[in-house]
């Protein structure tokens, strides 16, 4: 039999919490393309999940140098494998907003997320998705006054 590798619980932890950093990144050069009277808001979220994610980050990496490895690769592999899912339809989902426009693309992305948690309520499945991305909606353009995008493959349609 081959060697065993192990790994470090926390290994997981650090790598979410530097692809959300990304994500965060992400969106951040996103708001400059918005108007500078609507990016104040989510640019201070922005900023202020960041500071968030690093703290997580900091803490991480001084868990994973103290603790020991003790996760077996397949456990290891097994654990990060629906992880990588749902970062693959995160990142799915920021690469289609701009073609697909806010509304689909959250409307999609959230019903493949639920789906992936095993939600299967016909009610949970069809209306928390709808109820949620309107009201994300409402608060974005008529409270906060943030444009969002409509979708170039949507306005190539119409």
């Amino acid at each position: 039999m081959g060697k065993k590798v192990y790994f470090k619980k926390s290994l997981l932890e650090l790598l979410c919490a530097l692809f959300v950093l990304g994500v965060l990144v992400v969106y951040f050069i996103q708001l400059l393309r918005i108007p500078e009277a609507s990016r104040g808001y989510p640019q201070g979220l922005m900023i202020c999940a960041a500071i968030l994610d690093l703290l997580i980050i900091a803490q991480s990496v001084r868990r994973y140098r103290s603790e020991e490895a003790t996760v077996e690769l397949p456990a290891f592999l097994q654990g990060l494998l629906p992880t990588l899912r749902y970062m693959a339809v995160i990142l799915l989902y920021i690469c289609l907003i701009p073609r697909l426009g806010f509304v689909i693309a959250t409307l999609g992305a959230m019903f493949l997320l639920l789906w992936m948690l095993r939600v299967r309520s016909p009610f949970t499945l069809i209306l928390f998705p709808v109820a949620f991305t309107f009201f994300l909606y409402f608060l974005f353009t008529k409270v906060l006054l943030v444009l969002l995008p409509a979708g170039s493959w949507i306005k190539a349609l119409l």
